[in-house]
């Protein structure tokens, strides 16, 4: 096996280089932090929405922070579905959905139809399901 010898003049100026390369990075990753920090603040708080409740408690705190702005509640709700999709999607896929909903789905799936044609076959195939998701609709 070959051995390298190095002349050490040569491993201090590399061991130089190589100190003042950490230094650097370690600068560089500080000032990554503070502005980390900053986005974070200048960012409203929103809950880990993985827990029980959280997807509706960070998605009220994202229209909340909107509404501060200046608008009605209508229009946060439109503003953080758009700024914050997976927010919105938690909180809309959490919905409970009727009896009704549900055959219109299994419909939907089995039939490879449209929405609206497995709302209409859930109609003629479920009515009292129907009658009551319209009652409900008002």
């Amino acid at each position: 096996m070959d051995t390298i010898n190095y002349d050490s003049d040569d491993v201090a100026e590399r061991t130089e280089e190589l100190n003042g390369a950490i230094c650097d990075l370690e600068a560089r990753l500080e000032d990554l932090n503070k502005k980390l920090a900053e986005v974070a603040l200048a960012q409203p708080k929103v809950l880990d929405d993985s827990a029980p409740g959280n997807a509706d408690a960070a998605f009220g705190a994202l229209v909340e922070a909107e509404m501060n702005k200046g608008c009605s509640e209508a229009v946060a709700r439109q503003r953080v579905g758009l700024k914050y999709p997976d927010a919105a999607a938690a909180v809309i896929a959490k919905q409970d959905k009727t009896p009704f909903e549900k055959v219109v789905d299994v419909i939907m799936e089995q039939d490879g139809c449209s929405r609206s044609i497995a709302m209409s076959r859930a109609r003629k195939t479920e009515p009292i399901k129907f009658a009551h998701y319209q009652e409900h609709q008002r």
